[in-house]
This record gives C-alpha cells, structure tokens and sequence, in this order.
C-alpha cells in the first residue's frame, strides 16, 4: 500500500481524492468503496485518526507539539 504511505507522508497537504485516486489507479468512488471496507472509515477520517494518534503520543511522552 505504497499509496497509504503516500497519504500519510503527505498528511500537511493531503491530496485531492481525484489525485489519489490516480496514484492508485482507481476512480474515486471505488477508492472511497474500498478504503471505507478495509478500514471502516473514509479516507480523511482515516487522515485525521492518524494526526490524532501522533497528538496524543507526543502528549503521552510529555512532549510539546
């Protein structure tokens, strides 16, 4: 899933759908279908759950953000 690695190395500006849509080589309602079965959110949700993840590790470790 180089494409998954792709969203989250570019999370600050994330791309469009349409534009991850062509890097997976899919059109965007399949992409949106398929990530919401694999993950069981969509594709932003699974963006901001990930931001969250990496706030609340930092707020664990005592550090600042």
């Amino acid at each position: 899933m180089t494409w998954l690695l792709y969203l989250i190395d570019n999370m600050k500006m994330p791309p469009s759908l349409s534009e991850l849509s062509r890097i997976v080589g899919i059109n965007e309602f399949k992409l949106k279908k398929k990530f919401k079965e694999v993950f069981n959110m969509t594709v932003f949700g699974y963006l901001a759950d990930y931001r969250l993840g990496i706030a609340r590790s930092l707020l664990e470790d005592g550090n600042c953000l």
